[in-house]
């Protein structure tokens, strides 16, 4: 896991400062590589081959393999690519096998190299080769261009600016305010802000720095100085396949244990974050037999409504592991809370951030490398927002009066909600979601038009009626805009290094092709991804 930044003009001075701005993602070294096209930088963090072969900007020949920057002194060797690289390629051994059959060279263990030898086999179609994350730039140095990719869900983060001829990429926000550009705030990305607590998915809260979407690549000319190309590589598909409940439950268990396994794959210690929940304890459940003396890390919140910290215990001392449970409080969110703009960036209202940032500061003091349960609800239909749409989906059909007298009852036991529930009955099934979904949207006559206008835009995806509509939305833009903002920083903030295995996808392809049954039955959600693992979790965690 690292940091990087680059820009399409020669400047030592100025890679320097932007690559500073990500050192907290990267400690264990920086490297730069400058010439008259491009100025590249990176930060890293050494999970894989903690060796100096593993340094980047790492430099690629096929007939010789991977170098350093220091390529320049060996005039007879030649390098066809190089590349400043964020991610782990979690199925690169295979990979590797499969490029050396065809003749390539390999000089390190890094997934790197192995990234760039595909690059040279199968161009930019080599992303559909790869399982994992990443957000990545291939300086094509025979072709002059540069190419750059994120991961499918949007795991890894890449901001990009263009403007007149002048491009800059960095993964982090600070990372691309290079001199020049524009520091001004668009309003549509604060609207939408303002309404549904995150920044925009493909764009940022300055005005001009856009983010590369999920599943996405880029190709940037370094001679005519534009981007001449920018596709999506894969979505995320929704067509429901018929099948055995059995059969789903065993292909549910393979593909979950596999992705886990195939993110273990470190040369550092690896350990992972235990909420108590369903989705943390069948990871820990899964990884507990392949890792010794597995680590594990919650949190305890001094709020009674909050805490679940006895969840957390029972079920590490139900997979002896070896737990670690940090207090939080009060006097932590006045402590931290001045911290967080710098490694954030961009505004988050999820309050969540704070104490995800105070466990993977205890986290990184153990382990090198944390695996989460982030992506079970989005699959496997687990919030309790789905089970209140599809309700209120219905009842948008009832007549007028009836509608009435249902909120006029409401505001009885409760006033608020009372009013909430009239103006989500007075919504359209366009929008019912996104406002149910909105933490501060009230029904101001204003708001809807702000909505509308997010929505007209693009600003903001308009969900698909039923369960796999919403499902999508998550995937697309609550995901990639707040969950994994929020994991990333927090994480990469105390250089450490999180994986998520729900995300891959794999399991993403397989879970969004199971009838909608499977995932919410009657007022249950997540109704398979139980019975799947009903035996290696204690029951409560179940129920």
């Amino acid at each position: 896991m690292c940091g990087i930044v680059g820009f399409n003009w020669s400047d030592p001075e100025e890679i320097r400062v932007l690559t500073e701005r990500i050192r907290h993602r990267g400690p264990d070294s920086q490297g730069f590589y400058v010439d008259d096209a491009v100025s590249l930088g990176h930060s890293r963090l050494s999970i894989l081959d903690t060796s100096s072969a593993g340094h980047q900007p790492m430099f690629y020949n096929a007939d010789c393999g991977a170098f350093s920057d220091q390529w320049s002194i060996k005039p007879k060797i030649q390098p066809q690519v190089a590349i400043v690289y964020n991610g782990e390629i979690y199925n690169y051994p295979e990979l590797k096998s499969e490029l050396v059959s065809k003749g390539y060279r390999f000089s390190t263990r890094c997934d790197t190299e192995c990234l760039l030898a595909a690059y040279l086999e199968w161009g930019t179609d080599c992303v559909n080769h790869f399982n994992g994350m990443w957000s990545f730039c291939i300086y094509d140095i025979q072709k002059k261009l540069l190419f750059l990719s994120r991961d499918r869900l949007g795991i890894k983060p890449l901001y990009y600016f263009e403007n007149d001829g002048r491009f800059v990429f960095g993964s982090e926000l600070k990372a691309v305010l290079a001199k020049g550009v524009e520091r001004s705030v668009d309003s549509q990305a604060l609207n939408h802000y303002l309404m549904f607590s995150y920044a925009p998915v493909a764009s940022s809260i300055l005005k001009g720095i856009s983010k590369l979407p999920p599943a996405t690549n880029l190709i940037f000319d370094l001679d005519s100085r534009r981007v001449v190309k920018q596709e999506k590589f894969w979505t995320p598909g929704f067509t429901e396949v018929p099948v055995d409940e059995v059969a789903a439950a065993q292909q549910l268990r393979y593909l979950l244990q596999d992705a886990v396994e195939k993110r273990l794959l470190s040369d550092v210690p690896v350990g992972a974050f235990l909420s108590g929940g369903l989705d943390s304890s069948i990871i820990c459940a899964l990884m507990r037999p392949r890792v010794d003396r597995l680590k594990t890390f919650s949190i305890r919140f001094d709020d009674p409504d909050f805490n679940e910290s006895e969840h957390a215990q029972a079920v590490a001392k139900h997979l002896k592991t070896e737990h670690f449970e940090i207090d939080f409080n009060a006097a932590d969110v006045r402590r931290l809370i001045e911290d967080l703009p710098y490694y954030f960036d961009e505004p988050l209202a999820d309050a969540s951030m704070i104490p995800t940032y105070l466990v993977s500061s205890v986290a990184a003091s153990e382990v090198k490398v944390c695996l989460s349960g982030t992506g079970g609800d989005e699959l496997f239909g687990g919030y309790s927002r789905y089970q209140e749409y599809l309700l209120l989906r219905r009842m948008l059909t009832f007549p007028r009066w009836v509608k009435r007298g249902v909120s006029s009852a409401y505001k009885i036991l409760d006033q608020d909600k009372g009013s909430k529930l009239t103006q989500l009955l007075e919504s359209t099934p366009r929008t019912l979601y996104l406002k149910l979904f909105s933490h501060l949207f009230r029904g101001e006559r204003d708001n809807v038009s702000v909505l509308e206008n997010l929505m007209q835009s693009g600003v903001v995806a308009t969900p698909v009626e039923g369960l796999n509509g919403l499902l999508r939305f998550d995937q697309t833009d609550y995901l990639p805009g707040n969950l994994l903002v929020k994991e990333d920083r927090a994480t990469m903030a105390h250089h450490l290094e999180g994986r998520v295995p729900f995300l891959d996808y794999r399991l993403v392809e397989f879970a969004n092709s199971l009838p909608c049954q499977m995932k919410l039955r009657g007022r249950e959600g997540k109704y398979l991804l139980k019975r799947a693992f009903s035996d290696i979790v204690p029951s409560f965690v179940l129920k």
